[in-house]
């Protein structure tokens, strides 16, 4: 997965994430402890983690991923059919991500920007081929380039290593 592809496709992982009702719920109440908020990033890494190795990821496995998550970290026994259903989105936006296409994770990137007072964003910083206009520079793709000046920042920012980066209180890199 090249570094464009792999950024849209952590995006739009964390967005299901942010939008599943059990793991908001759970991090609002803080179930998995204080450090609840870092425990439901830390589970987007490791869905994305999945995907790493090159090997085949099916559906099963994102599932599983998460369930497993949901237990030891938040103690909590996900009895609906959730965890499939965002299983089921994560391998859509994964198939969507490689083949170039960003139009789900955009959609969902509008859709928690419509529902959320703290919504997520990403910044690429720079791409392996400047020459593809279809990779960083479509505008309606909304995605910020980063200019030599430190910007205010409403949510987390994936660095080019694919890191999220730690933010100080007034929203600058730290």
């Amino acid at each position: 997965m090249e570094n464009v592809q792999r950024r849209y496709f952590e995006l739009g992982v964390a967005l299901i994430l942010y939008k599943w009702t059990v793991l908001r719920v759970a991090v609002e109440n803080h179930w998995g402890g204080p450090d609840s908020g870092d425990k439901r990033d830390w589970l987007a890494g490791a869905v994305v983690d999945l995907f790493e190795d090159g090997s085949q990821v099916c559906e099963e496995d994102v599932e599983a991923r998460l369930l497993q998550v949901m237990q030891d970290e938040f103690n909590v026994d996900v009895d609906d059919d959730s965890a499939c259903e965002n299983a089921r989105d994560i391998m859509i936006i994964y198939q969507e991500c490689r083949q170039g296409n960003y139009e789900p994770v955009t959609k969902l990137q509008l859709r928690h920007h419509a529902h959320s007072t703290t919504p997520i964003q990403i910044v690429v910083e720079g791409c392996d081929n400047p020459d593809d206009d279809d990779e960083a520079s479509d505008a309606s793709m909304e995605v910020d380039e980063t200019t030599a000046e430190p910007q205010p920042l409403r949510g987390p920012v994936i660095d080019q290593d694919g890191f999220e980066m730690v933010q100080n209180r007034n929203g600058r890199k730290s």
